[in-house]
């Protein structure tokens, strides 16, 4: 009886222990008693202290927001040179780094199918055209013919003169394809894709296949820069809310040592895969070319475009806020 009295007023205070509102956190702050003894009190209070004033700075002290993104550096005045029919590349006649004139040419191509369709339709013509002469001859004789005979021979004239006329657009726009074959500059300028002739010769071609690329060096220069999808909510809300071109700091990969400035002049409303599987967003950037080094097509470029200023732990932490966002509390 003695032991289970006290049995009895031990589970009673168990209970009311276990009963405790947020019990976990009670404990979890008992352990923390240490904190607040006499030796530790000072360097605790510091240590709070501190890590209080770097997050507060992390929240309010302010920072360049730039955001990172690569491209090439090119002349404005540029044309892609694509193929204007499918076929087998024969000759490449310039090389990179040539200066060529509008309408010299570049490639010349052949089309076997276009070839045979052309060889076709001559033989369609011969046999037509010798088909006129003797039904002609049969209508000149027409004293051995009746009425009805005249009258039928004159029908299948017309018919085949008709037919005739028909064969020969078919030539003509046969031979419209077959010049077509020799692409020609559409430009004046220079050649800046690199071992054209190694690419292209006796290679086949798809019609819209890229050949070659033909600048004017004497134009001005502009960034072409793929700036991530991810990224471009920040570009687009600093825009908006300012009524300034965005400013842009980038080097050469070829010039490492140097920093250059330009100002976005157009941003592209659709994204593009790259190369490296990213969807990206072209921007356009204006660059002084009396500022730059020695010039050349397709320069690898890195940039930073200057999106104004925020704390600084979001201009260090934001893509892993980003991420955040998006990974976890999307789904919570």
């Amino acid at each position: 009886e003695l032991i289970a009295q006290h049995g009895a007023t031990a589970l009673a205070n168990a209970r009311r222990h276990h009963n405790i509102f947020l019990l976990p956190l009670w404990r979890s702050v008992g352990k923390l008693k240490w904190i607040v003894r006499a030796r530790t009190l000072p360097k605790t209070i510091i240590a709070l202290l501190l890590f209080l004033t770097v997050m507060t700075s992390l929240c309010v002290v302010p920072a360049n927001f730039e955001l990172s993104a690569s491209g090439k550096l090119l002349p404005s005045r540029r044309r892609d040179v694509f193929a204007p029919m499918s076929g087998i590349v024969t000759e490449v006649a310039v090389a990179h780094g040539a200066n060529v004139q509008q309408n010299d040419v570049l490639v010349r191509m052949r089309n076997t199918d276009l070839k045979v369709q052309l060889t076709t339709e001559i033989g369609r013509k011969t046999a037509t055209e010798e088909q006129i002469r003797a039904t002609q001859r049969a209508l000149l004789d027409n004293d051995r013919l009746t009425v009805i005979e005249q009258n039928r021979l004159s029908g299948d004239m017309m018919q085949l003169r008709k037919t005739l006329e028909s064969i020969d657009r078919n030539i003509g726009l046969l031979n419209q394809k077959q010049d077509r074959l020799t692409v020609v500059s559409p430009t004046a300028g220079e050649v800046v894709t690199w071992q054209v002739g190694d690419r292209l010769r006796r290679r086949p071609v798809q019609r819209g296949q890229l050949l070659l690329s033909v600048v004017d060096p004497q134009s001005d220069w502009e960034l072409e820069l793929y700036m991530p999808e991810k990224r471009m909510g920040h570009v687009e809300r600093f825009q908006s809310d300012n009524n300034r071109p965005l400013r842009v700091t980038f080097y050469l990969k070829s010039h490492p040592g140097r920093t250059f400035s330009g100002e976005v002049s157009e941003i592209e409303r659709t994204a593009h895969v790259q190369a490296n599987q990213e969807n990206s967003v072209l921007i356009k950037v204006r660059v002084a070319s009396e500022e730059l080094p020695e010039l050349r097509s397709n320069t690898t470029v890195v940039a930073k475009v200057h999106c104004g200023r925020r704390p600084v732990g979001y201009v260090w932490l934001h893509e892993v806020l980003e991420t955040i966002r998006a990974k976890v509390l999307f789904w919570l």
